[in-house]
């Protein structure tokens, strides 16, 4: 599981799939089931439509939660995407791979890939 400061992932969300998501009556015809699902999925998780950045941020404290008190501490890393591959790779048991660890969050990189100007 990836910690981060509930307020940064909030204005991230928001800005993004949670945004791309509440614009789902827009896109083509084509691809309004698969909008569907993703927001059915993510409103399964806590985050249905129309909760403010109060509630995305509670939802996420809330999510977190629940995910360390379901999965044994043994089965779940808590990590964040600043520590690179070796906590991960030691956690998984695999060795680390070559290159930099892939590291964005990038906004405008988002939009880009879904073929919008946000």
């Amino acid at each position: 599981m990836t910690e981060r400061k509930p307020e940064r992932w909030a204005d991230s969300f928001a800005a993004t799939i949670y945004k791309l998501l509440s614009q789902r009556e827009s896109a083509p015809p084509e691809m309004r089931p698969w909008f569907e699902m993703c927001s059915a999925v993510i409103a399964k998780t806590g985050f249905p439509d129309g909760l403010d950045h109060d509630a995305l941020m509670k939802g996420f404290i809330a999510h977190n939660d629940a995910v360390k008190a379901t999965i044994p501490k043994d089965r779940l890393l808590v990590y964040s995407v600043r520590e690179g591959w070796d906590p991960l790779c030691e956690f998984l048991g695999v060795d680390v791979p070559e290159g930099d660890f892939p590291n964005t969050n990038n906004r405008e990189e988002f939009w880009d890939l879904v073929g919008q100007n946000s």
